[in-house]
């Protein structure tokens, strides 16, 4: 008896592990399947943008009921190997937990600065739109296709002299 016992339990705990559902999560799959160029704008001195780089990291993140988001791991970094693997984040296999190969769930992309070591906490930082997808398993993971380019802009912070003015004129157009 405790050996059917233990083989309904090691099989359980099995089936658990390795019934994750998975993504391949990369944002270029040649030749024509997925091209998701992260560019940045603004005064990093370019027009036509850059790509991310050296410095920013992508995460995807599960949306959940009432638009809650949970960060799914592992985040990943920009390529920096050639000018062109900027605008890319370097593949790697996401596990979604608890939920299993075939599940449907929906995700995000963020990017944000790797020294503000999250995305609420970063000045410069993006979010894409959802990407409806059906998980894979780790024989086929789920390819993020939907997901497409985005912009990141540097928004300086405004200031203190700016601040003060702004403050000033509320305080004139009440009275």
């Amino acid at each position: 008896m405790k050996t059917v016992l233990f083989l309904v339990v090691s099989l359980t705990t099995i089936a658990t592990a390795l019934g994750q559902g998975q993504i391949n999560f990369q944002t270029r799959i040649p030749p024509d399947i997925l091209d998701a160029k992260v560019i940045r704008f603004g005064d990093w001195g370019s027009t036509t943008g850059l790509g991310a780089g050296e410095g920013f990291t992508a995460e995807l993140v599960m949306v959940g009921k009432g638009e809650a988001l949970t960060p799914l791991l592992p985040k990943t970094v920009f390529g920096t190997r050639t000018p062109a693997d900027t605008y890319y984040v370097e593949p790697v296999i996401v596990t979604v937990p608890g939920f299993p190969a075939g599940s449907q769930i929906m995700v995000r992309m963020r990017v944000f600065e790797t020294v503000a070591g999250n995305y609420e906490s970063s000045r410069f930082k993006t979010i894409s739109s959802d990407v409806h997808l059906t998980l894979g398993s780790p024989d086929s993971p789920a390819n993020l296709n939907g997901l497409t380019t985005m912009g990141l802009v540097n928004i300086p912070e405004p200031s203190t002299l700016a601040l003060l003015a702004f403050a000033s004129m509320g305080l004139f157009f009440r009275r």
